[in-house]
């Protein structure tokens, strides 16, 4: 679905810039495209860390990506336990898309960094939507 908007919205509608997309599975096809073509594709929402490990030139994030985010998460757990909370056990629940393969990773490293037990982990796969 990116891949094929972005390439419309290019070659068809000469577009100076893409911004978008919200997704990160999405947001890897879409730049791929934009890349090729040496046009401009802002991500102000996308946080899958390698999107920007890609080294391209046309490519640039405006937000923290998934490494912040998660950091961020232990942070306020380590603050909690720190003032009496009995923070060990974490599931994660995530989709099954190269954000939420990436986050996960990102927290089992955490999770075991905080000595912390993964007690569940489940992925699922998203619907499908076509706007």
């Amino acid at each position: 679905m990116g891949r094929e908007e972005a390439e419309r919205l290019i070659v068809k509608e000469k577009v100076a810039a893409l911004i978008g997309s919200y997704q990160s599975s999405v947001t890897l096809q879409a730049s791929a495209i934009a890349e090729a073509k040496k046009v401009p594709f802002l991500a102000p929402e996308a946080s899958a860390p390698s999107l920007t490990e890609r080294d391209y030139q046309y490519f640039f994030r405006t937000a923290p990506n998934d490494h912040l985010y998660t950091n961020l998460f232990f942070k306020l757990f380590q603050f909690l336990r720190d003032r009496g909370r009995d923070i060990k056990n974490f599931a994660i629940l995530t989709e099954d898309s190269i954000f939420g393969l990436e986050a996960a990773a990102i927290e089992k490293s955490l999770i075991r960094k905080f000595s912390g037990e993964l007690v569940e982990f489940e992925m699922y796969t998203p619907p499908v939507c076509r706007y």
